[in-house]
């Protein structure tokens, strides 16, 4: 039984995110699953925990049969990294992201994501 105060839904989301930190590049995101209070999700390279960054996400959201995608911007913070050290044989990171600030309009978006995907 899940006690978590902010059910998730498994997805298969696209993104990617930028830290706060000075220099860095893009990294690509794949979600696997979302609440209105954060993501979980896998990348290729290590980031500490409570690493501040910037997250770009692609919802598809259904509209009269018709599915369109709606791209939200989050800022968030790390709170779990798995493995939690750098690796240089690991291949895939798995990361949660809590998001820090959202914006009533995304909150909404996320919701009917994932009202959307518990029908299916």
């Amino acid at each position: 039984m899940d006690r978590r105060a902010h059910p998730r839904v498994e997805a298969n989301l696209a993104g990617q995110l930028v830290t706060h930190a000075p220099a860095t590049e893009a990294v690509v995101v794949r979600g696997r699953n979302i609440s209105c209070t954060g993501v979980y999700c896998h990348i290729d390279r290590f980031i500490p925990p409570f690493q501040k960054l910037r997250l770009s996400m692609i919802l598809p959201i259904r509209d009269n049969g018709r599915i369109h995608n709606e791209t939200i911007q989050l800022d968030g913070v790390t709170v779990r990294v798995e493995p939690d050290r750098e690796d240089p044989d690991v291949l895939d990171y798995h990361v949660a992201i809590f998001f820090e600030n959202l914006s009533k309009e995304d909150r909404d978006l996320i919701v009917k994501y994932m009202s959307q995907q518990k029908s299916e």
